[in-house]
């Protein structure tokens, strides 16, 4: 457990060395640096919830993963979220904002893991956890007066995410973090109720919020077994904030025609959340927020964000 742990702890730590180092450069490229290197700060503080730990034993009834797998995994997810976050919002900064969205399906690689998983007895079952697996990244561009902050709370409020969002049948806090229950969708994944363990980071230039699963129902009709990790990062831009947001879900085991729908699927899912988003922002911007909580479907939507010259979004 110790050397998984302390390699990607050393991974993030290179990577904040790297960032911090470059913090000595003048005006606006020292301003970039400091923004992805408090975020990698913060990142590697975040603590192991030993309730991911037990929900990730259950995923294999007969082989299980063992301690050193599954701290590994969550170690190494971590890992990725953080220092894809910090490197996008660098490159966003220094470059512009480019919108996209990529969703992965099955695809994802481990390679540190692997050797773990061989010397434990669990490389099967390893290998078909990693099938499973959905990795969904996406930057957009939104166009607001709003600070990062106050986008933050707007995008992470009950009220925004279940207008938005049509798999969340409801949302609630209770002694076991940030709850939700969502509806399934057919040939992916089943219903869900879930709670998450959040913490959520600020300063002038970004916000962000990590969110983990701590508890799953885990029984009819509900989803058996849950894993979810993802960082929501909201970065001050030019004429507004650039969103980048990563997920890593696992789910039931797919085929190929099924992971093909699926990508398709969340991929136009995201698209439309930012759309609301953005109608959301322009609403509020023109002093009208009340409207945001009555869509009218007749009305002029900001569509997808497009990249423009340099990388600058369009509308």
């Amino acid at each position: 457990m110790s050397m998984v742990m302390s390699r990607t702890a050393s991974a993030r730590l290179a990577l904040l060395a790297l960032v911090v180092g470059w913090a000595g450069l003048p005006g606006t490229a020292a301003s970039q640096t400091a923004v992805a290197g408090g975020l990698v700060a913060w990142g590697d503080s975040l603590p192991l919830d030993s309730r991911v730990l037990t929900e990730l034993h259950r995923f294999e009834a007969e082989v299980e993963f063992g301690q050193d797998l599954a701290v590994g995994f969550v170690e190494e997810v971590r890992s990725r979220v953080i220092s894809s976050a910090a490197v996008h919002s660098e490159r966003i900064l220094s470059d512009g904002c480019a919108p996209f969205v990529d969703v992965n399906i099955g695809d994802s690689e481990f390679p540190e893991l692997k050797p773990i998983a061989e010397e434990t007895g669990a490389k099967e079952s390893w290998k078909d956890f990693r099938k499973s697996l959905i990795r969904t990244e996406m930057v957009a561009c939104l166009t607001t007066d709003l600070g990062p902050e106050s986008i933050l709370q707007l995008y992470i409020g009950p009220e925004f995410r279940m207008a938005a969002e049509s798999r969340i049948v409801d949302m609630w806090e209770d002694a076991e973090g940030s709850c939700m229950e969502t509806k399934g969708v057919m040939g992916l994944v089943d219903p869900t109720r879930i709670c998450n363990r959040i913490h959520t980071f600020s300063s002038d230039d970004l916000a962000a919020q990590h969110s983990q699963v701590v508890f799953n129902e885990g029984k009819e009709p509900y989803q058996d077994a849950y894993f979810k990790e993802s960082l929501k990062s909201f970065v001050r831009i030019p004429g507004g904030v650039a969103l980048h947001y990563i997920n890593y879900t696992r789910a039931a085991n797919l085929g190929r025609i099924e992971r093909w729908i699926g990508a398709g699927q969340i991929e136009d899912s995201q698209k439309e959340t930012v759309e609301e988003l953005q109608r959301w922002l322009l609403l509020r911007n023109q002093g009208k927020p009340e409207e945001a909580t009555d869509p009218n479907p007749h009305s002029e939507t900001p569509g997808w964000p497009r990249p423009g010259p340099e990388g600058q979004a369009q509308d």
